[in-house]
Parts: C-alpha cells; structure tokens; sequence
C-alpha cells in the first residue's frame, strides 16, 4: 500500500512502527472501518496538511470513514517516517480515486497525515 521514501535498513524501530501503522491506516480508511480507524489514533490526534490544514481526531475520523463513492485506489508514496521527541512524523503524497457514481472517477491527491501522540512512542 505505502513505498518508502528512504532504505528499509536505515529505519529505526519506530520508524518502522509508523510506517505499519500508515499501512493500517489505509486498509481501515479503504474499508470504511471508523472504529480501525479510530483504534490507530490517540486521542490528541491531529492531522496536519501541507497547505495548513488541521483536523482533529473526530474530523478525521468522519471523514476518513465516508469517503464517497466506491474506492479505486488509496495509496501512500514517497514516505518518510521521523519519530521527534516522542512525536511520529509522517511526510509524503496520498493518492486517492474514487468512482463517484456516473459521473466518473475523482482522485484526491494529499500529505500523508502528520502522526502527534502516544503512537509515535
């Protein structure tokens, strides 16, 4: 689901550990499991986009579990994984299509979410 943006020998166990849990993120979100989703977030979760974006815990939730539209494709590339004082980094580029019915095919490109909390520890 993910490609990693630096050699797998060069990760640090919890590097390693944030890539996992960035590839079960993406199997929850492809299946619409709220409640997977929500298991791999602490509860001081933010999601943090390029552009400034914030969403909290719930948003991310609700949206990350009603994406319309049947699920193409949803994939993580380009990942890099830091783990800062405590604080799991994720960078990289999250693709997404979905069939949205008749009227065809949308993608979402987007930043791989920024991971704050507990998990990164």
């Amino acid at each position: 689901m993910s490609s990693i943006g630096h050699e797998p020998a060069q990760l640090t166990v919890d590097e390693r550990a944030l890539l996992a849990l960035e590839d079960a993120m993406l199997l929850a979100i492809r299946h619409r499991d709220a409640a997977g989703v929500a298991a791999l977030l602490t509860d001081d979760f933010v999601l943090l986009v390029g552009d400034g974006t914030q969403a909290a815990r719930g948003q991310f939730i609700e949206a990350a579990s009603s994406i319309p539209g049947e699920i193409l494709e949803l994939a993580a590339e380009h990942l890099r994984a830091r783990v800062v004082g405590g604080v799991g980094i994720l960078a990289g580029l999250q693709r997404a299509r979905a069939a949205s019915g008749p009227a065809g095919v949308y993608g979402c490109p987007s930043a791989a979410p920024s991971l704050r909390g507990s998990e990164a520890e």
